[in-house]
């Protein structure tokens, strides 16, 4: 029987039971290979984290991803809209500098 690995990637300081929490706060850094064997994974959650990591790298981030997960396990994957918030910078209801965070 294999075992569940079900990971939170960028999970700073949220807890979501059954997963464990990577995160550069506690060492792991997502921009890097994961220290898992290929297809072990049985889920990857990653809420709002490949937009902080540079665009040059997440390719070969989410390739990672696909490296560590098993055969039919689960990605789940949140990112910003970007068309949302270049339309709200656009209308002067997000801030110069608001925008500025999320680019690279």
């Amino acid at each position: 029987m294999s075992r569940t690995i079900r990971l939170n990637i960028g999970a700073g300081e949220t807890t979501i039971p059954g997963f464990l929490s990577v995160d550069i706060q506690n060492g792991t850094d997502a921009s890097k290979p994961l220290q898992y064997h290929d297809g072990s994974v049985t889920e990857i959650y990653c809420s709002h984290t490949l937009e902080h990591i540079h665009h040059s790298k997440t390719q070969h981030v989410l390739w990672d991803f696909a490296r560590v997960l098993q055969p039919g396990g689960r990605l789940r994957l949140a990112i910003p809209d970007f068309d949302r918030l270049l339309a709200e910078f656009n209308a002067g209801i997000l801030p110069e500098s608001d925008f500025n965070a999320w680019l690279h």
